[in-house]
């Protein structure tokens, strides 16, 4: 097995259905973290349940900086070093071929990072290999493929803002990141948990950055 998807999750059980659905038939194996749901998630309501594992941890509020990790850590135990991960939020809508198609171009590249543009407009692949302040066509936050070999990590201490542009910026540094037009990932719910406790740890967050690499990018 060297393709796997991981989809942290808190009580979106419709929206994690279909993001499953769309993604199952892409991959070898699906790692679902559900963080905190009520009631937790179950396997029988949902389809493909034997191409998924589930993870539990409820901590709250969120690190999700951290459950991407104790994600891309579960497929590096399985997978070894040659593999591909997709990173999904759970209120996505993942086309068909998305997977193969960014697999392909990240291939193709070298790029220790890929995704889907989320502009119908962008007619031409995009490979990037320094950090930029390109906000429209940085790496897609809520859908994006990062190649075992390269080791990436995300900083924890963006707990749930910033996160993937970190990751992006480290893969441009560790190979180049890869936009392809086309096959284009909705997400439904973009930024509507990013309230209360959650908007001011954003916040925080965009400091956090600021420290970390030294500048922001926009």
């Amino acid at each position: 097995m060297n393709r796997f998807a991981v989809i942290p999750t808190h009580n979106r059980p419709e929206e994690l259905r279909d993001v499953i659905w769309d993604i199952s038939p892409q991959v070898d194996l699906v790692y679902v973290i559900d963080n905190g749901s009520s009631p937790p998630v179950q396997k029988d309501p949902f389809p493909n349940s034997s191409g998924w594992i589930i993870l539990r941890d409820s901590e709250q509020p969120p690190n999700l900086s951290r459950l991407w990790n104790v994600g891309m850590d579960q497929v590096a135990m399985l997978a070894g070093g040659d593999h591909k991960v997709a990173i999904l939020n759970d209120d996505v809508r993942v086309p068909e071929g998305w997977f193969a198609a960014v697999s392909e171009a990240m291939d193709r590249t070298g790029a220790a990072a890929g995704c889907s543009s989320p502009w119908p407009g962008l007619t031409q692949e995009l490979f990037k290999t320094a950090p930029d302040t390109d906000l429209m066509n940085r790496m897609y936050g809520p859908a994006f493929m990062l190649r075992g070999e390269a080791h990436l990590r995300v900083d924890e201490r963006l707990r749930w803002w910033w996160g993937d542009t970190d990751l992006d910026w480290k893969a441009r540094n560790a190979g180049g990141l890869v936009v392809v037009p086309g096959l284009v990932v909705t997400n439904l719910h973009e930024n509507q948990s990013t309230r209360g406790v959650l908007a001011e740890q954003a916040g925080r967050d965009r400091e956090t950055f600021r420290e970390i690499w030294g500048t922001l990018p926009w």
